[in-house]
């Protein structure tokens, strides 16, 4: 087996239940294989060498690892060059203030002595930063628009409307800038492009922590369908281990009674545009507070009082993932296969209204109807260089800006490093010297990794305090079984072809569509509608 592994580094054997599947990273390619070709070791199961010989001389088995699996440093420019011209940004985010109220125990931004870059203020935006920033996000978004035949904007706008978030801090501590960002936001000359703020139904989020709360805040939300992230961590001793006020008070009281103001006095907003968000902290039992929420909520059934539930998990210092991350694979493919077995007899009509109302489930099917996309069934390509940024196309995907009008990759990181500011310009070398940084690690340790097109990796994760802390081999231990899973869920689902076709069908069909679509970012380049 290790003889094998040394000489064919990307292949990867998959077993589930009687099921024999080989994986091939250099090409993409997924076969089912008899078992035959399966020797039984001591330790682990491994192919015997006639079925290597067999696939070598079909010309898509190749031994070693790949040649080349980052950009080269020439190569950057031009990439951060092509990806400002050829995507379209979904996301576009100010930070509205950096001040709030609490002082949530996991916030890195909480860690004022340790932190160099980001700390709290009382610091709100000017609002003529906020419409400097709305200008630059409207000229980027309508230019990539109009490189688009005009026969598929219509299609692109539906699927990619215009959009504008709010982040803080805590945002309702500067109300006044959201209310006149908005104000500005809708002004600009959509028309002008045939897009129409109410038929187009621009978008709009704001994330909080819901612990400010009156009658004019809560008319703006409804009004104007701003879809609502809440921050909350289960029941009261879930969530007021880590979320609480300054002086260490607790937030779960007055978080739960706003937000039943607000489902009580508007139940279709909530149902619609609600969504807790909560982290999956170390010192919280997340089953507990996965519980609480789906049962207070009445989440996943068709009487839910929200919208959506979820869970991220902690962002930690200088780590991927924390000691105390585990994953029972035997435990997640059992639950998988009795969530099949319930959709086995479902008929069309209601395994599409359960699609609706159970999110998890949509969430975990849709997944795999991703994952489907990085396979190849017929026809395999044997790939010796790979150009992997392990990052979404900064600035391209998503516009962030801080405070103080700074550039950003997101509100997930600590704003290590900035490329450019909305009273300047965007500064593409800088952005250049963050793939340069963030790719330095994958450069040769990724090269004979089965994985590495399922790698979840982002700068974003793994970046701190001006310093990217690249994945160790129990980070990449815990990405293989991830992977792992995935695979044998799609063998799964697969495999009971009426139900696999019947949910692909209802996709296809249905609004699901613009979900499977939009899965990524958009290249307008590569449209297929």
């Amino acid at each position: 087996m290790q003889e094998l592994t040394k000489q064919y580094p990307l292949i990867k054997l998959i077993e589930i239940d009687n099921l024999a599947y080989l994986y091939d990273a250099r090409s993409s390619f997924i076969a089912e294989i008899e078992k035959k070709y399966i020797f039984e070791g001591r330790n682990k199961t491994t192919i015997k060498p006639n079925l290597i010989d067999k696939f070598e001389k079909l010309e898509f088995l190749k031994k070693g690892g790949f040649d080349k699996v980052v950009p080269d440093d020439n190569e950057l420019k031009g990439i951060v060059e092509y990806q400002l011209n050829s995507y379209i940004p979904r996301k576009f985010t100010i930070e509205v203030t950096e001040n709030c109220n609490l002082k949530c125990k996991y916030c890195f931004f909480s860690k004022e002595e340790k932190s160099t870059v980001r700390k709290h203020s009382c610091r709100n935006m000017e609002i003529e930063t906020a419409k400097k920033a709305i200008d630059f996000y409207y000229n980027f978004y309508t230019s990539q628009l109009m490189k688009v035949p005009e026969n598929k904007r219509k299609k692109l706008i539906s699927l990619c409307p215009p959009i504008m978030s709010w982040w803080g801090g805590e945002p309702f501590l500067a109300f006044d800038i959201i209310k006149e960002s908005k104000k500005y936001f809708d002004s600009l000359n959509w028309k002008k492009f045939n897009i129409n703020i109410k038929q187009n139904k621009f978008t709009y989020f704001l994330a909080s922590n819901l612990t400010i709360m009156n009658e004019e805040i809560a008319e703006f939300l409804v009004n104007n369908n701003i879809i609502l992230h809440v921050s909350l961590d289960g029941d009261k001793e879930e969530n007021d281990k880590n979320r609480v006020f300054d002086k260490g008070k607790g937030t779960f009281e007055i978080i739960i009674k706003n937000l039943e103001y607000l489902i009580n006095k508007y139940p279709k907003y909530a149902k619609t545009s609600i969504i807790i968000q909560s982290v999956a902290a170390d010192n919280i039992d997340v089953e507990k507070s996965y519980n609480f929420i789906t049962k207070f909520f009445k989440y996943n059934t068709p009487e839910s009082k929200i919208s959506k539930s979820m869970f991220a998990p902690q962002k930690k210092e200088k780590v991927l993932f924390s000691d105390s991350y585990v994953i029972d694979e035997r435990d997640e493919l059992e639950k998988f296969k009795i969530k099949l077995s319930s959709l086995v007899e479902e008929t069309e009509e209601k395994l599409t209204q359960r699609l609706m109302y159970d999110n998890k489930l949509f969430k975990d099917l849709s997944e795999l109807f991703l994952l489907e996309r990085e396979l190849e069934f017929e026809n395999p390509q044997n790939i010796f260089f790979k150009s992997n940024l392990f990052s979404c196309p900064i600035e391209a995907d998503g516009v962030f800006v801080a405070v103080n009008g700074d550039f950003h990759m997101c509100m997930k990181y600590d704003y290590s490093f900035p490329f450019g500011n909305v009273h300047t310009e965007v500064d593409k070398n800088a952005i250049v010297n963050i793939y340069k940084n963030h790719i330095s690690g994958f450069r040769e340790k990724c090269k004979n990794c089965w994985a590495i097109n399922f790698c979840p990796v982002c700068p974003a994760q793994i970046l701190y305090e001006k310093q990217f802390y690249f994945p160790t081999n129990k980070d990449c231990d815990i990405i293989k079984l991830k992977s792992s899973i995935a695979l044998k869920k799609y063998i799964l689902f697969t495999n009971n072809k009426i139900l696999y076709n019947n949910v692909k069908n209802i996709f296809k069909k249905s609004k699901f569509d613009n979900y499977i679509l939009d899965t990524g970012p958009i290249n307008i380049n590569n449209l297929k509608f």
